[in-house]
């Protein structure tokens, strides 16, 4: 595709080898010292889309149990304030954060409370980032600016699409033009403003195999180009767009998948649920890889020394799946996750 030698568009997860060798060291440091890169907390596990490949709020979800044999049966709703605030309390005295995400199963400026949060986390400096990740329905210019000025470092909106037909075909709401409307009015207020803050636009993969998608990228390179060239700031990214509606109905359909490799995210990563349940996966929608909850630990440390946690890193890096069937069912991989095979018996040293 011709764009991807524009500056302007580059992947999500690029990695050099000498990133990849540093995220292993980064790992190693984390296992040792017992410290987290990454929290995610989730603002909201409700959503104003239903997302066709979306495995919380997708119409077309089949699956009725997880993998536990359990109802999927999942709460829908923000997270108290009060609840985040003890979150972000229970970070302290630990290692800074590198980054601290506020996304998670749903639309996290849903939650009436996200500015706050924002500010809330800004004043505790326990990250060094604050990102947030949207669908851009509710990100007007106001709501923008105030996001920045609560402290929030890099905000990203997932657009993908932005034809209005195909948007309301996959995303399930005729919202193409509101939603490219507030990502050009943030981009206007960026220049007026001269805000500090990153802004990315996430699309599809321009080698991904669906030519529908392929097409759309095209599309959201040439409307935002010369929008954004200005703007060093703003920079349109790709990745590839997964299917969880396949992966959750496969795993509950008796599917023969397995993966190959052990996955980076459960080393540096843990994800707060909107009821306080922390999980060691963010895309972890059935919950069946629960390693405590946020309300029964007086530290978020307490988790990372857990023997729940422990365990279940030490299967992966073995693919022993056996306990954590979601992880063997799961096709999203990083640069990482090989070189993670090939270093896991050192770091398996870490975990004993």
């Amino acid at each position: 595709m011709e764009s991807l030698n524009n500056p302007q568009m580059v992947p999500v997860d690029s990695c050099s080898t000498d990133k990849i060798s540093e995220r292993i060291l980064s790992i190693k440091r984390a296992l040792i010292n017992h410290t987290l890169p990454v929290l995610v907390v989730e603002a909201s596990s409700n959503c104003n889309f239903s997302c066709a490949f979306c495995g919380m709020h997708s119409k077309s979800l089949s699956a009725a149990t997880n993998t536990a044999g359990r109802k999927l049966s999942l709460p829908k709703m923000h997270i108290d304030l009060e609840l985040f605030r003890e979150t972000i309390k229970k970070c302290r005295g630990m290692e800074k954060l590198k980054v601290l995400y506020l996304h998670g199963n749903g639309e996290p400026l849903l939650n009436p409370h996200i500015v706050e949060m924002v500010n809330i986390a800004k004043k505790a400096n326990i990250a060094e980032k604050i990102v947030l990740v949207t669908n851009g329905l509710l990100l007007a210019p106001k709501k923008f600016r105030d996001l920045v000025a609560a402290g929030a470092t890099s905000i990203r909106v997932s657009l993908d699409i932005i034809s209005r037909d195909k948007f309301r075909e996959v995303k399930g709401v005729d919202a193409a033009e509101r939603v490219v409307r507030n990502v050009e009015g943030c981009i206007n207020l960026l220049r007026d403003e001269r805000l500090l803050v990153t802004f990315n636009i996430i699309c599809s993969d321009p080698e991904s195999t669906d030519l529908e998608y392929v097409k759309e990228t095209r599309k959201i390179l040439e409307h935002f180009g010369e929008k954004i060239a200005d703007l060093p700031q703003v920079v349109i990214q790709y990745r590839k767009l997964f299917n969880w509606v396949d992966s959750i109905n496969r795993i509950t359909e008796g599917g023969k998948y397995r993966r190959p490799v052990p996955c980076e995210q459960p080393f540096y990563l843990l994800m707060v649920h909107a009821d306080g349940d922390v999980s060691m996966c963010c895309a972890d929608v059935m919950k069946e890889l629960l390693v405590g909850n946020i309300r029964k630990v007086d530290s978020l440390k307490e988790i990372l020394v857990s023997e729940a946690l422990r365990s279940r890193r030490k299967s992966l890096l073995v693919q022993n799946y056996k306990g954590i069937p979601a992880c063997g069912y799961c096709e999203v991989y990083s640069a990482v996750d090989h070189m993670l095979m090939e270093k896991s018996g050192e770091l398996s040293m870490f975990l004993s």
